[in-house]
């Protein structure tokens, strides 16, 4: 893309993103605001720029401290290094000089923003069970965006900012349980009071003392219908005119394809169901045993989880 004109439509469009908190907070968000600074300020200039310059604009160059607010959220995000104004200046002087064209640090502040988890994502609300723990031995529902794009589905936690977990299509297979007019799901106005709303089960592979095993984490959602929708739209996308899905789709028999992203993010903070194949029946894991899936969408109709 060269009109400059388009790009700073694209920049000031991610760069509103990012700093409405609608990406996680990102490792990058210093960059990302001396980039911004950069555009705003012009080329850094060390006997004109400071620290103190750069503190009014915090609000409009960084994206917001992850955490919760009040007294709790200052004491918990205040660490030992640096003042953001400080570490700010450090990345704008890094920033190119006078030499380089707008249209360049246009192009790089979105390049930064393309690998950020959730971004070109459509995002729905939902909620995940909580594992049990804590000091009140209690779990309970955790809200959640899921972020669904061309590339997989993220979870992530939009008060803390932080990526639960995040799957490529050939990681995941998925289900939708109780959408409107499913089989099985409930009718009409009887029985409405109290219902679930839609979930969508997600199956992905992890460990359990050691060894592989799959995991089923189900999302509620009102949108788990859309959800279910996009995720197969984005698969037929991937796989272009004329051609199979780009993304393999498990058959009971073979294996979801394990990989290291899903084993990388907060796990412990998701209530999964772990389970292996013992001839035809689904059964917690103890002793852990490889498993095939048993949903028949991935990368659609699956036997009952339950």
């Amino acid at each position: 893309l060269q009109d400059e004109a388009l790009l700073r439509l694209l920049y000031e469009e991610a760069r509103g993103r990012v700093l409405g908190g609608a990406t996680p907070d990102p490792p990058e968000g210093t960059e990302l605001g001396a980039l911004s600074a950069r555009l705003r300020l012009g080329p850094f200039r060390g006997g004109h720029h400071s620290p103190a310059t750069l503190r009014p604009l915090l609000r409009e160059l960084l994206p917001p401290p992850r955490g919760r607010g009040g007294l709790w959220g200052v004491l918990l995000r205040r660490g030992p290094g640096p003042p953001p104004e400080q570490e700010l200046l450090e990345a704008f002087a890094r920033t190119p000089g006078p030499q380089e064209p707008p249209a360049e640090l246009l192009r790089a502040f979105l390049r930064r923003c393309h690998r950020l988890p959730g971004y070109g994502c459509a995002f729905f609300p939902g909620a995940i069970e909580r594992p049990p723990g804590g000091l009140l031995g209690r779990g309970g529902l955790l809200p959640v965006s899921v972020a669904v794009g061309l590339e997989g589905v993220t979870i992530i936690d939009p008060r803390e900012k932080q990526v639960l977990l995040s799957l490529s299509y050939p990681e995941l297979s998925w289900e939708l349980v109780g959408a409107v007019g499913q089989e099985g799901a409930e009718g009409g106005q009887e029985g409405a009071e109290g219902a679930q709303p839609p979930q969508l089960w997600l199956e992905f592979d992890g460990e359990h003392e050691g060894a592989p095993v799959n995991r089923l984490l189900r999302v509620f959602s009102p949108q788990a219908e859309l959800m279910s929708a996009l995720i197969e739209c984005c698969i037929e996308l991937g796989a272009g005119p004329g051609r199979g899905p780009a993304w393999p789709r498990p058959s009971e028999s073979a294996p979801v394809q394990r990989q290291e992203s899903v084993t990388r993010p907060r796990l412990q903070r998701l209530a999964t169901i772990d389970y292996v194949r013992d001839g035809q029946e689904l059964r917690r894991v103890k002793p852990p045993r490889r498993s095939a899936s048993f949903f028949g969408r991935g990368g659609g109709s699956g036997t009952e989880t339950g």
